[in-house]
């Protein structure tokens, strides 16, 4: 059976440790047996939360995994993988995904969110990304198609807090920063994306 297993960031208003190097990222896959399955990766040894699992979602499993270690998953076994700002694993994906497989990252293009980045001083787009992603999957994924998305946002609040909180840029805010976010009434902006379509190469 071949399941779609969704790869990207699992965005909070907090993280899931104090600690910066224990977050990590929530992978999602569906099957014919499970309407979801949940693979929590982190990058130190994961620690027992309250509210881990989510009760809102009991027809799930919940799996906790390492983002540096084996992916959860059989050799050949999932047909399609989708990255969102997230950490690529590529020798894994590349074990993991059937011969057939898509791999679909969508990575931040410099424009993303500008204006809150440079209002509050947030962390920068990381310059050359398109091209270290490509390198970094060479000979094991090749790109097929990639498509720009602009979504134009006119943020007011409580969405501008939450947005800002749901990233690991707040983590990286002073105090006064904070509160300046909480104080901002208003605020227009735009997200850019880039979507990267992959095939596996065999």
């Amino acid at each position: 059976m071949y399941w779609p297993i969704w790869l990207g960031n699992g965005g909070r208003k907090r993280p899931y440790s104090t600690s910066a190097a224990a977050k990590g990222i929530t992978w999602v896959a569906y099957s014919s047996s499970y309407p979801a399955i949940f693979v929590h990766l982190v990058w130190t040894q994961p620690k027992k939360r309250p509210g881990w699992p989510p009760k809102k979602y009991p027809a799930a499993r919940f799996l906790v995994a390492d983002v540096n270690g084996r992916i959860p998953f059989a050799d050949q076994s999932l047909q399609a993988l989708l990255n969102i700002f997230a950490p690529r694993h590529p020798a894994e994906f590349a074990r993991i995904a059937a011969p057939d497989a898509l791999l679909l990252i969508v990575i931040p293009q410099p424009g993303h969110l500008r204006e809150l980045r440079e209002a509050f001083g947030l962390l920068a787009i990381e310059p050359e990304k398109r091209r270290r992603v490509i390198d970094q999957l060479n000979g094991r994924f090749a790109l097929q198609h990639s498509r720009s998305l602009t979504i134009e946002l006119n943020l007011t609040q409580p969405d501008l807090a939450d947005l800002v909180q749901m990233t690991p840029n707040y983590w990286h805010l002073t105090p006064t920063k904070q509160a300046q976010l909480q104080a901002l009434a208003r605020l227009q902006t735009a997200a850019q994306f880039e979507l990267l379509m992959f095939t596996r190469v065999d």
